[in-house]
């Protein structure tokens, strides 16, 4: 049972190897051979300071135990710094990440919006791509989808 566990801390920490990484949950199951981890019941994982908080979350691997795909369910809210030091709060139902893609897909009653500012994306699904830029919001009849931000005023000089 220890080595067991010892393995999984191992899976889950090579995951973000620079970095200081903390999980907490009701239960934390991993198969090498499947290249899943599965981690449930009031799951809270940090990461400096970075936060994903929901009910479940599925790790997908490669052979070389490289994350691939991340699955969180369950009343799903974070709190993420980006590469350019934005930080960004958001909150879904059911919240992906396809590491391969770098491309992150919130659904049901998502929102992400940019701390300090008014920046604001809402809707039942969203797809982001922080490095390309890329982003799709889709509403539906009850609730259109909404992008609130703030326009920069360009100084005297055009820049």
């Amino acid at each position: 049972m220890v080595r067991k566990l010892a393995l999984i801390c191992c899976l889950i920490t090579s995951f973000w190897a620079k970095d200081l990484l903390e999980v907490s949950a009701e239960k934390i199951h991993s198969n090498q051979e499947k290249g899943l981890t599965t981690i449930s019941g009031n799951v809270v994982i940090k990461k400096g300071l970075d936060i994903l908080k929901a009910q479940k979350v599925v790790i997908k691997t490669d052979s070389k135990r490289n994350p691939t795909f991340y699955d969180a369910s369950g009343n799903v809210n974070f709190r993420v710094t980006l590469e350019d030091k934005r930080v960004m709060n958001g909150e879904a139902q059911k919240v992906t990440y396809d590491a391969l893609k770098n491309e992150y897909r919130l659904k049901g009653k998502a929102w992400i919006k940019e701390e300090g500012k008014k920046n604001t994306i809402r809707g039942e699904e969203i797809v982001f791509n922080p490095v390309n830029g890329y982003a799709s919001v889709v509403g539906d009849k009850k609730k259109p989808a909404k992008i609130t931000f703030t326009l920069e005023e360009k100084g005297k000089n055009g820049k």
